[in-house]
């Protein structure tokens, strides 16, 4: 079962008709259109580390971190909090969509998304896929699956994140993928290639069909 649950409840200042909206596949790791993996963590060496406290591991141990149950294969990222971990993502520019596999989640985890203006969304707990719990089942299609955040309304749009564990381990994550926004360069070009399709079709209308005899 897909949900789609606008973080309306949430309080960030936007425009009204903006929001981020949260998706959430339920046992299933199926990327959104339009998105690219941009950190898969298979480049990384097993037991590198990519944060404060946080790793990459490459199997399930025991007591520490255990893969995201669906979609997750070789390596996957884990914020432990013992102490408190945390793992930031900047993407480099604005981007519309934000996804990864999620793993296990708990009360416990705590994700930032980091927006281009106004305040960040700070998600806890069962809100990071607006579920019902968040008990850290390792197996359960409700506490594994991909998360997707999309930006409507026209922003403010995500340009990073941060994951953390608060106090207790871990909080796991796996195939960051995004989908950027269209440079302003790249709407001009399309906005051009219209008019000039415009043009043309005026063009062939103004000077008509000739008479069949």
């Amino acid at each position: 079962m897909k949900k789609l649950l606008a973080l309306s409840a949430l309080a960030f200042a936007v425009p009204a008709q903006s929001a981020v909206v949260v998706s959430f596949q339920n046992g299933a790791s199926v990327l959104p259109a339009g998105t690219t993996i941009f950190q898969n963590f298979n480049s990384l060496a097993t037991g590198s580390s990519i944060g404060s406290n946080a790793f990459v591991y490459n199997s399930d141990i025991l007591g520490v971190a255990a893969r995201p149950a669906f979609g997750s294969t070789g390596n996957y990222g884990a914020v432990r909090g013992d102490p408190t971990g945390t793992y930031n993502v900047a993407f480099g520019t604005a981007v519309s969509i934000f996804s990864f596999a999620l793993g296990s989640l708990d009360t416990y985890n705590r994700l930032t998304l980091i927006l281009d203006s106004g305040p960040n969304l700070v998600l806890n707990g069962a809100q990071i896929n607006q579920g019902i719990i968040a008990d850290g089942n390792q197996l359960n299609g409700l506490t594994n699956g991909r998360v997707t955040y999309t930006v409507t309304g026209g922003g403010p749009n995500i340009i990073g994140a941060t994951f953390q564990s608060i106090g207790q381990n871990s909080f796991e994550f796996d195939d960051l993928a995004v989908a950027a926004i269209p440079e302003p360069s790249t709407w001009l070009m399309m906005l051009m290639g219209f008019a000039a399709v415009g043009f043309g079709m005026r063009r062939r209308n103004a000077q008509g069909t000739p008479a069949v005899a």
